[in-house]
């Protein structure tokens, strides 16, 4: 049954090229208050696109921090230990705003699926085959389905929530899929790969999240911008391929991912500004994640680089 019970969100997606904190003094290497640097991390977005106020006047999103402690692949709320705020840069220029107006003109001749909506199997998700938007949350979990089928129309669409579908290995279904604000998919034990994805540029949040047999993020090739990217505990990741054109990222997170042995895919980044954890990646030499450091520059890193439980034996070329 479908579940829409929020009023009309205004859908857009903001050109993330900067974020911007108003902290004094020098970054500091320490996990915002309330976290050990021992916990396994887990950050979501709450409030995207909350509106503009002193602090943040083209708003932002705030970011959760705790430990998932029953390894839902979610932050629950008794989970939450500290919370920080990322303020949006304006980055909008008149030709931009000018192409996004047509674009809305042109966006209402399709249907446009108002509110949030939590599938629970195949004829639910059939029923949303006519959306060319959805304005809210598209929840699609603990469904028996093993292809998205029914979404094959969808180009815009707030944010996506994929989490504990036993059955699904595709996400082909989402090719026409360009504009999306938070995507996160959690605990899909047959997924092998996000080919499906690739016309996507711009995210606020992508969190990428035990994952059984997901390889590598390849279908991600054409993303150039995220505040938040979070990629955990997914045992069978050997690369990173699918973020070669990464270029901007306020939060990089990669934790536990076992099987990780390179950051070669990452040579693009030019911008992490706000903070970069990597830890407990078992087989990935600690002195790749040293040069991803130092080729962003600690300096610019304002609330710190977080590198342990990598593999401090392996060597460098």
């Amino acid at each position: 049954m479908f579940k829409n019970r929020l009023a009309h969100i205004h859908f857009m997606i903001l050109m993330l090229c900067t974020a911007c904190f108003h902290e004094d003094g020098p970054p500091q290497n320490d996990f915002p208050p309330g976290v050990e640097d021992t916990d396994p991390m887990s950050i979501l977005s709450h409030h995207q696109d909350f509106p503009g106020n002193a602090e943040c006047p083209y708003g932002g999103i705030i970011l959760n921090y705790g430990a998932d402690s029953n390894n839902n692949a979610r932050l629950d709320e008794d989970e939450i230990t500290a919370s920080e705020t990322i303020c949006f840069a304006d980055a909008r220029t008149d030709s931009e705003s000018e192409e996004n107006d047509e674009a809305q003109i042109e966006e209402q001749e399709f249907v446009v699926c108002e509110g949030d909506f939590e599938i629970t199997n195949t004829s639910e998700l059939l029923a949303l085959s006519l959306c060319h938007e959805i304005t809210g949350n598209l929840y699609i979990r603990a469904t028996p389905m093993t292809t998205l089928h029914g979404l094959e129309n969808l180009q815009n669409l707030h944010a996506l929530h994929l989490s504990a579908n036993p059955n699904l290995h595709s996400l082909a279904a989402l090719e026409h899929l360009e504009k999306i604000s938070m995507l996160h998919i959690t605990n899909n034990p047959k997924l092998e790969s996000l080919h499906g994805l690739e016309n996507i540029a711009r995210v606020t949040t992508v969190h990428i999240a035990q994952n059984a047999l997901l390889s590598s993020l390849e279908g991600l090739e054409s993303l150039t911008h995220a505040v938040t990217a979070h990629v955990a505990y997914n045992p069978a990741l050997v690369s990173l391929a699918g973020l070669e054109n990464l270029q901007e990222t306020s939060v990089l997170n990669l934790i536990h991912n076992e099987s990780l042995s390179s950051l070669s895919k990452l040579e693009s980044i030019q911008t992490i500004d706000t903070r970069l954890t990597i830890i407990n990646n078992s087989t990935l030499p600690t002195c790749e994640a040293e040069t991803l450091r130092d080729h962003i520059g600690a300096e610019n890193i304002l609330r710190g680089t977080f590198i342990s439980g990598n593999d401090d034996l392996a060597v460098c070329e």
